[in-house]
């Protein structure tokens, strides 16, 4: 864990458990780590009760409905700004999530639709249903984006093909497809940046 990780995780847990409680989480546990703990391991260590290991289960909740913004009418120029957008609502979930922005010709956001939920490695989206979200808005771009829970956002072979499949069924109706970007907890892979799309 990087110093910088690691004051974050002392500022966000201290007030909420105490210096000593955080210190020993943050001494076994990196910050995306805390997103996926269970009451066990958390009660197995030194300094934490019950009411700490809740106030720690808590967290990622708070935090998803704490950067659950409405992303309509948003910027977006780069990979890095729609890692920012999500990466804290994607990073905490346990199951892969397939999303699609849709996008006008300044690259704002007109719409933001979940296509599909999946398991822990896999989410299974047909391309049609993707770039029908596009066709309902008359919008003239997608941008498309899942989860690795994981904590790796290298694309496997399925997410390679599918981010053609994709493309080619956008390009088939007229709109172009700027980017796939898989998100993980620190840090993410952009398909359009990688020169893969």
């Amino acid at each position: 864990m990087t110093r910088n990780d690691h004051r974050m995780g002392m500022m966000t847990l201290s007030p909420i458990i105490g210096r000593k409680a955080a210190n020993e989480v943050l001494r076994h546990y990196g910050i995306s780590d805390i997103l996926h703990l269970d009451r066990k391991s958390l009660l197995r260590m030194p300094h934490i009760g019950p009411r700490r290991a809740d106030a720690i289960l808590a967290l990622p909740k708070l935090l998803q409905q704490m950067v659950h913004e409405p992303t309509e009418g948003l910027f977006v120029s780069c990979s890095k700004d729609v890692y920012d957008l999500f990466r804290f609502r994607l990073a905490s979930l346990l199951r892969e999530q397939f999303m699609v922005l849709t996008l006008n010709t300044r690259n704002r956001i007109l719409s933001e639709d979940l296509c599909a939920l999946g398991s822990v490695n896999t989410v299974h989206v047909h391309p049609s249903e993707v770039v029908r979200q596009a066709i309902i808005r008359s919008a003239p771009s997608i941008l498309c984006l899942h989860n690795h829970p994981s904590g790796d956002p290298t694309p496997s072979p399925e997410d390679r093909l599918l981010t053609e499949r994709i493309s080619q069924a956008a390009c088939l109706m007229g709109v172009r497809m700027l980017d796939h970007v898989i998100v993980a907890a620190q840090s993410y892979y952009s398909f359009s940046d990688a020169g893969a799309l």
